[in-house]
């Protein structure tokens, strides 16, 4: 570890610094010790943040921060130099910048020399290593982070996996990408879509659709006449040659090939597309960010009017835009377009493939083979996170619409509970009222046998002493109380002898003992039922 010991100020030239010299293959070992001052005096550093900042040869900016704060009440830290700070040879100016509640303040500027090593010079490009320099230079943009770090770091890891899966970008050009961004220029980034790895009835693994038809017109995409590859024309479709042939009299090998961009999309960076809006207004979403979209197919077609397979694109309305190979051998029909109108409500660019008609001698035959498109689409920050004047506009709306919930919910509640009180005040309730038993019957002392209505609804229930006698009449209910049919009593004995049973019922409107053969003890009697 090669220590060196510096004095610097944030008034008066780094003069005295000397001479650093520093090989680019000395990885991690050359340490600065820094000590700052101002007018002479230690510089209290407690609570700002520290970093080391440099202009390259090539002008690009490196900076990183420091984190061995050894005394910063006394203005003493350490800083170990990263491969960034060597990336050119020759003479590099640095400086230490001090930055706490949005102020900044920095030392004057000292020099050190790279000199080469075993390693060649590689220009990194420019570097913003530090997550809470991107977080100030977005919020000085206006960009709103809600204070969610975790969530701000998944949106900018989704963007960097999202330019490795195109595999056409090296880290240091991806690194340029996300810097354009966070300056406030746009950025493009294009994905191709095909037929690989497609599994035939599903969308998990590849969203695009491919399905065939015979027949004499042009049918639209949606269409259920068309069937779906299976998965051995899938397989054929990537892997050689898909053979459409049409046998029957005026119809024509067709072949359809479906590109979901949205989804395709979406799975690359989801967080572009809120998951409680529909797919309608996410896909008007894309279309803003979609600049150009190419497409093509490998194919020939043959008929008793020679050779000929045409592709065309669906517009919404119709197929538009022939293009044809009138040779024997498969041939690449492709085209393109700046305009969205290509582009379906779900986000789906349809391309149709078609041979000519079977005249009744001569089959109508299509090959296809590695269907294919290409969707670019430019991206800028605002696109991808939230300003603070549309999270307010949105919080705005959102009380505006609790407001109005709680209006809703309470005129509600006054008219649900006036209508109760209208509905309380039409129902009559007798109480509840003692039976007066006849034939032998004996009322329970605490508990005896007692009959309420209210509104149609009539309750019965109580213990009663039953007499033998069979067919006797026990209780004769009031006007308006009597069941219009034989409802039957649940009749419970409160004994252990399974013997000793009861059956009561109602019979012509009065309550009747059908059969009972024990009369030393109570019976509960209940009934439940309706009345005219």
């Amino acid at each position: 570890m090669t220590t060196y010991k510096l004095n610097l100020s944030t008034t008066e030239p780094n003069n005295d610094v000397g001479l650093i010299k520093i090989r680019q293959d000395d990885t991690m070992t050359q340490r600065l010790s820094v000590t700052v001052y101002e007018h002479d005096k230690l510089v209290d550093l407690t609570g700002y943040d520290i970093y080391l900042n440099s202009k390259m040869p090539n002008q690009s900016t490196v900076r990183d921060k420091v984190t061995d704060l050894i005394n910063p009440k006394n203005g003493h830290f350490s800083y170990t130099l990263i491969d960034s700070f060597w990336q050119c040879l020759g003479d590099i100016s640095l400086w230490f910048s001090f930055e706490i509640n949005g102020t900044r303040d920095s030392t004057a500027n000292f020099e050190y020399r790279v000199i080469q090593g075993h390693c060649k010079e590689i220009n990194q490009g420019n570097y913003i290593w530090e997550f809470e320099e991107l977080k100030r230079k977005l919020e000085e943009m206006g960009l709103d982070l809600s204070n969610n770090y975790n969530d701000f770091k998944e949106r900018l890891d989704i963007l960097l996996e999202m330019f490795k899966t195109m595999n056409t970008y090296s880290k240091e050009e991806i690194d340029r990408m996300l810097v354009k961004l966070i300056a406030g220029e746009k950025i493009s980034a294009t994905f191709t879509m095909d037929y690989k790895g497609k599994v035939a009835g599903s969308l998990v693994e590849n969203s695009n659709i491919a399905k065939w038809v015979h027949n004499s017109e042009l049918l639209e995409p949606n269409a259920t006449s068309y069937n779906e590859f299976n998965q051995s024309y899938y397989n054929l479709l990537t892997n050689g040659v898909f053979a459409n042939n049409a046998p029957t009299t005026g119809a024509r090998a067709i072949s359809i090939f479906n590109f979901n961009f949205y989804e395709d999309f979406k799975r690359k960076v989801p967080s572009l597309f809120p998951s409680n809006n529909n797919v309608q207004s996410n896909v008007e979403s894309f279309k803003k960010i979609f600049k150009t979209a190419k497409w093509g197919v490998y194919c020939k077609g043959s008929s008793s009017a020679g050779n000929k397979a045409t592709m065309r694109i669906w517009n919404q309305s119709s197929w538009v835009v022939p293009r044809e190979n009138n040779t024997d051998k498969l041939a690449k029909l492709q085209d393109n377009t700046v305009n969205p109108i290509y582009i379906n409500e779900k986000g789906i660019l349809s391309l149709i493939v078609y041979a000519e008609p079977n005249d009744g001698k001569t089959v109508s035959v299509l090959q296809v083979n590695n269907p294919s498109a290409d969707y670019t689409v430019e991206l800028s920050l605002r696109d991808i996170f939230t300003t603070k004047e549309e999270l307010e506009a949105v919080k705005v709306a959102l009380e505006a619409t609790k407001n109005e919930l709680k209006k809703d919910i309470a005129d509600l509640k006054t008219y649900v509970n006036g209508e109760l009180n209208k509905k309380e005040d039409q129902l009559i309730d007798s109480g509840w009222v003692k039976a007066t038993l006849s034939a032998g019957a004996i009322q329970d002392v605490n508990n005896p046998l007692k009959y309420r209505k209210r509104d149609k609804l009539v309750i019965v229930k109580g213990y009663v002493t039953l007499p033998n006698n069979v067919g006797a009449i026990i209780w004769t209910p009031p006007t308006g109380f009597a069941p219009s049919s034989q409802e039957i009593i649940r009749v419970t004995l409160e004994d252990t002898n399974a013997d000793r049973k009861a059956f009561v019922r109602f019979s012509g409107g009065r309550l009747m003992v059908a059969y009972n053969n024990w009369s030393s003890s109570a019976y509960y009697l209940e009934a439940i039922y309706y009345v005219d």
